[in-house]
């Protein structure tokens, strides 16, 4: 994870099975959504004919950068203080909401 100024703070690395978003949203339906997913990340999922590899990839995402970041997922970093978009190619584009989310 590069900052603004080219300073590398972390790497990290995360996947996840594309069954286990499918069945926990088949599960909880909106609520698992509304848990971990901005309503920009969901818009753009949702859009799709099979939205759960698009939300599947978001999810190891997040989770990569809270390992990027050294915090995990706690109080002050929350499911929700990243949004992955996709920028002008398709590429994903991380944009950072609050630190107490």
């Amino acid at each position: 994870m590069k900052l603004e100024g080219g300073n590398v703070l972390g790497v990290g690395v995360d996947l996840t099975e594309i069954d286990r978003i499918r069945s926990a949203h088949q599960k909880h339906g909106k609520l698992f959504l509304d848990k971990i997913f901005t309503p920009a990340e969901q818009e753009l999922c949702l859009a799709k004919a099979n939205p759960y590899p698009s939300l599947a990839a978001r999810f190891a995402a997040k989770e990569a950068v809270s390992k990027a970041l050294g915090t995990g997922f706690n109080e002050k970093f929350g499911l929700k203080s990243v949004s992955v978009l996709a920028g002008p190619e398709g590429e994903p584009l991380l944009e950072k909401k609050s630190l107490s989310h």
